[in-house]
């Protein structure tokens, strides 16, 4: 026989680990906070700063799956966001 650790026809498959929820510095939230800090906002900077907070911290909160969507659909706003802000490479050259 295979070793005790070979699988049998008909054995089951463990379901896959979904990956980990974002926490600490791995969110999107917690980058913006950071990029934000970093800045020398203006008190009429402070809806756009929201806006960016709002997003990150919506992308945050779904599930693995929907959040990928919701990066592909909706980061070129908030990265446009970030650009009115200065907080992109291109805003600063």
């Amino acid at each position: 026989m295979g070793s005790p650790s070979a699988r049998k026809v008909g054995d089951r498959i463990p379901p896959r680990k979904q990956p980990a929820e974002p926490s600490g510095d791995a969110s999107i939230g917690a980058a913006i906070v950071a990029t934000l800090t970093s800045l020398k906002l203006q008190p009429e900077d402070a809806a756009l700063a929201q806006l960016a907070r709002l997003y990150a911290q919506v992308i945050d909160s779904m599930s693995p799956t929907v959040r990928m969507k919701m990066i592909h659909q909706h980061a070129p706003t908030l990265i446009r966001v970030l650009e009115q802000l200065g907080a992109t490479p291109r805003a600063r050259a």
